[in-house]
């Protein structure tokens, strides 16, 4: 079992510039146990108490966090507060991170050790297996693990080296680096030779002691076979006198003893050997269960760290969510007060002074009505009264049509032509320079009328005079109250344009107003209802939804892509299983059948089994039974019909018997074909089994990890190619200031003076 885990470093390890292995530390944590944390550290026994049940993360089961943290229900009721817990959990954070620094250079060491411990025992191991071939004359057996090596991942700067034996080419010498080879070699050879010519005085005391000096112990010994008798070798065995005999019996007892001693140092190298191998395995497995141990822990971790990270975003964004609500509650507050303090007091004002020219206007247009009326009343009794002796009736009635007519009006809109229009009718103001062509063709008309009425003969010019003086005063009147109109229907028109002015900056403020109000209830939200965080074991919390977008503001949203790329994933595992299902039920409906068939053969079988009893307990008449006594006595029958029925009926039972027995080994080897096809769908059965179980398993978990592997490898790269730059830099720059305090020296020369 191989577990690689990947150091989460910290940003200052990053900038430290060393790429060695005691700084390549790797993310192993210590998880904890409830009595640890129970035991605790009584350096705090007086200082204040963390509650770790609101605290939302599980930092808590693997570093102490100090007793300044607040929970989670005090931390938004000031800014200074939240600072300051971001601050702590910053600080949590990185204690997480040195606390697996700390726990993985411990582990380390216990690699260290570990490994040279099973190369040590392995060496042992050889020397037990040359023991064993060498001393007992015994097979060794194989080494049941090999030595463990350092890895690449594990020794990071061996990925900048390069050795020799990893190049698929020799090494290119040049001719000096090959002439100081050969050069080496030859003064190797030199002294071997003049160590092997000046080796007399050590021979000559080997020699001379006899190998007194030789200590050897008694494993030496027993590889020395025992050296036999010269009687042995030089005489056959007929000529051996009484000393050779005792001298063979000698032999044989000392080769019995060494036989005897051999196999004591065989088992107790075995049992050497079995002890070395169980405690490297034991060691081995107890290692590989820790990392196991500590692989969970440094998930659990890094759930911490992720924990500790969303509480500080969480932070950040209430902080930001409170300042946007006063800085969007002073612009409102602002604006109220502008709208309600500079706006509305001048739209009312000018809707009031607009009200005032309106009823001005009106009260005019009264006036040129009762004018109007006057100017014909008037007409209407001076006409009778001056002119009814020179008139007759109808002339009067025709005078009075005249003076009620008018000349074609024009469609205008504007009031100051329409005065200067009377003006011109009264002849106030001559020149006409400026008006429109409409208004000019309507006095031309006015002048047409006077010229038609002056045509007429029948009526006295002085009543046509008189008539057509007042027509245009008339018609002066008329058009002053058409502008009179005009002013009003325009004073009516900007008071009505004030009046929704008015209402709409009203409106406006009753808007803000609630604005201000739903502000100030979200603040109070805000402030009186924050955002925990929990930590639950493997739970669920359900939440009732209203149909109202209110029901999204407690919670993260993610993209519509995230959610169809889920769905999708969920479909195929889902299309998977259920073509899965599909085959292991057409499987089961195979198996089902064979099964029905294998039992009818079966019945069939204790059928045919039941008819050969029933064909064995037939009973035979005694005439039968008679025959087959004397056929058995050699007795011939004389009865030649009895003879032929007796054979007659023997043929037919041994062929009834034969079929009965075609139909058994039928049966049989059915019964064989069923259970051979029952044991092929068995197997198919288990492996479809397999492979059902095998989609099932979840290697996302797998995936993830590698590629977080090799991200992090990528990482460590990229660490110490910069390392590696910056300790160029370094050296070039100390070059440089080296090179600036010589030039220094150079341009301001010390002297030594003759009074130091």
């Amino acid at each position: 079992t191989k577990v690689t885990i990947i150091r989460l470093k910290e940003p200052e390890d990053m900038a430290a510039g060393d790429c060695s292995l005691s700084n390549t530390k790797v993310t192993i944590i210590r998880l904890k146990e409830p009595e640890d944390m129970a035991a605790g550290d009584c350096s705090l026994s007086n200082t204040k108490k963390v509650d770790t049940t609101w605290f939302g993360s599980i930092s808590h089961r693997f570093v102490d966090l100090g007793p300044y943290h607040e929970d989670q229900f005090t931390i938004w009721t000031s800014d200074l507060l939240a600072k300051d817990e971001i601050i702590l959990l910053k600080n949590t954070v990185r204690n997480l991170r040195l606390e697996v620094n700390r726990t993985f250079d411990k582990l380390f060491a216990d690699k260290e050790h570990l490994i040279n411990t099973i190369r040590q025992k392995v060496a042992r191991l050889r020397v037990i297996q040359r023991e064993l071939v060498d001393t007992c004359n015994a097979p060794a057996p194989d080494l049941p693990f090999e030595e463990v090596n350092w890895t690449q991942e594990e020794q990071v700067e061996r990925i900048l080296e390069i050795t020799d034996d990893e190049l698929p080419v020799s090494r290119f010498l040049t001719p000096s680096e090959e002439a100081v080879n050969a050069q080496r070699l030859a003064d190797e050879e030199k002294l071997k030779r003049e160590a092997l010519m000046n080796d007399f005085k050590e021979r000559a005391l080997l020699e001379m002691m006899d190998g007194v000096l030789e200590a050897r112990s008694w494993e030496d010994m027993l590889k020395d076979d025992v050296p036999k008798p010269s009687c042995m070798v030089n005489k056959p065995v007929e000529l051996w006198s009484a000393g050779d005999r005792e001298d063979v019996r000698e032999y044989n007892k000392k080769v019995d003893n060494l036989k005897t001693e051999r196999g004591k140092y065989k088992i107790r190298l075995m049992e050497e050997w079995e002890k070395i191998v169980t405690i490297v395995q034991e060691s081995i497995q107890e290692f590989d269960t820790n990392l196991i141990k500590l692989n969970s822990t440094k998930l659990k971790v890094e759930q911490a760290i992720h924990q500790e990270h969303l509480k500080m975003l969480r932070i950040h964004s209430h902080t930001k969510e409170g300042y946007l609500l006063d800085k969007q509650y002073a612009h409102l507050v602002k604006t109220q007060e502008f709208l309600a303090n500079a706006e509305l007091p001048g739209a009312i004002s000018v809707m009031n002074q607009m009200q005032t020219m309106l009823t001005e206007c009106k009260v005019n247009y009264e006036s040129f009505e009762l004018k109007d009326k006057a100017l014909d009343k008037r007409f209407r009794d001076q006409l009778k009264s001056d002119y009814s002796t020179a008139l007759s009736k109808p002339q009067l009635d025709q005078m009075y049509k005249l003076y009620r007519k008018m000349p074609k009006l024009k469609m205008i809109t504007v009031p100051a032509v329409w005065i200067e229009m009377a003006k011109r009718i009264t002849g106030v103001s001559p020149s006409s320079s400026f008006l429109p062509d409409d208004a000019i063709d309507v006095i031309k008309g006015v002048d047409l009328l006077d010229k038609q009425a002056f045509q007429m003969s029948n009526i006295d010019m002085k009543v046509v005079e008189f008539v057509t003086k007042n027509r245009r005063l008339r018609i002066e009147s008329d058009f002053k109250m058409r502008a009179a109109g005009l002013e009003i229907a325009e004073a009516e028109a900007t008071l009505q344009h004030h009046t929704r002015n008015v209402a709409l900056i009203k409106d406006n403020i009753l808007h803000l107003t609630n604005c201000i109000g739903r502000l100030l209830s979200n603040q109070n939200n805000l402030e009186q209802d924050p955002i925990i965080q929990l930590i639950l074991e493997q739970g669920q919390v359900e939440v009732d939804l209203t149909g109202h977008f209110e029901d999204f503001h407690d919670v993260q949203l993610i993209s519509k892509s995230k959610v169809d790329s889920a769905n999708n994933k969920v479909i195929s595992a889902g299309c998977q299983k259920m073509a899965e299902s599909e085959k292991v039920d057409r499987l089961k409906k195979i198996i089902q059948d064979e099964e029905w068939k294998q039992k009818e053969l079966k019945i069939s079988i204790e059928n045919l089994k039941t008819h050969i009893k029933r064909i064995e307990r037939t009973k035979i008449s005694r005439e039968t039974l008679e025959f087959l006594r004397n056929e058995e006595r050699g007795c011939v029958a004389k009865d030649a019909k009895t003879d032929h029925e007796a054979e007659a009926i023997v043929a037919y039972y041994r062929d009834k018997i034969g079929r009965v027995d075609a139909q058994l080994d039928v049966v049989q080897k059915q019964k064989d074909e069923t259970k051979a096809e029952i044991r092929r769908i068995n197997m198919t059965v288990r492996d479809v089994e397999e492979k059902h179980r095998e989609l099932i398993k979840d290697e996302a978990f797998k995936k993830k990890y590698e590629e977080d592997q090799k991200e992090r490898m990528k990482a460590l790269l990229k660490r110490c190619a910069l390392v590696q730059k910056i300790q160029n830099q370094v050296t070039r720059l100390e070059c440089l200031r080296s090179d600036l305090t010589t030039l220094r020296c150079k341009t301001y020369p010390v002297l030594k003076s003759k009074f130091v």
